[in-house]
């Protein structure tokens, strides 16, 4: 498969005065709209390589409230070598500021391409901002954050999660926890906090894949609320129904459409893998 050939340019964004961001742009294009209760509240156009590999995402926003999506606000770009993400740059317009924040991420693996770490800097004077070390073990990984704790998620024989752990670095008492249990095509979750002052919450949820393990629904038992996931014939997702139970009846309350363009080219692998891109943070 030939791969797409990636035009690389220098562009001015007109609102941001005259600073300048190195852009590229692949011909697999998706755009993700967000809207609430018939509102639009978000905007993104994420761009991809043949192989699934997210290259850029643009995030479109106002600095003024009540105002179009009209202006970029967030850039992600996203470099690779030999199939491994090895750079990513992220781009942000905070507040009422002229020019972007800019940062960078470098990412290291070990001799069997397993991630061991990232560490971000802030651009302006390539000054540390924060490193996420990563520890694998047989069917245990952990995600240390040089925070007070650390992240961990243990697997079964067939790596599927069981648990996700959130765990104090000096004491390895768990914080919160996550249990997950398998039927069928459906996945169920137990979240449980051990909150050391007492105000502790128990939640379940349960989420559910088709015959082609895409994810189709995902439903909160205890806070009543659903989301239902479509998918356009060329298997990429279209749309994400969220809602919630209201006078004993379910009501949208939220909608994300995804617009997917030139994607006749993809191999299966590569739309599972721009599949699990777009919903990395939608359930």
């Amino acid at each position: 498969m030939k791969h797409i050939v990636l035009v690389i340019f220098i562009f001015s964004i007109n609102l941001i005065f005259s600073q300048k961001i190195e852009k590229k742009i692949s011909s697999v294009k998706v755009e993700k709209d967000y809207f609430y209760r018939n509102d639009k509240r978000g905007l993104e156009e994420i761009y991809f390589d043949d192989q699934g590999n997210i290259l850029e995402k643009l995030r479109f926003g106002s600095q003024h409230r009540r105002k179009k999506l009209n202006q970029i606000i967030a850039i992600y770009q996203y470099l690779y070598n030999e199939g491994k993400l090895t750079l990513s740059k992220d781009y942000l317009l905070l507040g009422q500021e002229k020019e972007y924040r800019e940062y960078y991420t470098k990412y290291k693996y070990d001799n069997e391409d397993m991630l061991l770490n990232e560490t971000s800097y802030t651009a302006e004077n390539d000054s540390l901002f924060m490193t996420i070390n990563y520890i694998n073990k047989q069917n245990v990984s952990e995600t240390h954050f040089s925070e007070s704790t650390y992240l961990q998620r243990k697997y079964d024989s067939q790596k599927n999660l069981i648990e996700f752990n959130q765990i104090f670095e000096n004491s390895d008492k768990i914080r919160w926890q996550n249990k997950y249990e398998y039927s069928d095509n459906c996945r169920t979750e137990d979240h449980q906090t051990y909150y050391e002052d007492g105000n502790n919450t128990s939640t379940k949820s349960i989420t559910c894949y088709d015959s082609k393990k895409r994810i189709i629904s995902h439903e909160s038992k205890t806070y009543f609320e659903r989301s239902e996931f479509f998918y356009a014939s060329n298997g990429i997702v279209s749309k994400i129904i969220r809602t919630r139970l209201d006078n004993n009846k379910y009501v949208d309350v939220e909608v994300v459409k995804f617009i997917s363009h030139n994607t006749n080219i993809l191999s299966d692998e590569a739309i599972n893998l721009i599949n699990k891109n777009l919903l990395e943070d939608e359930y």
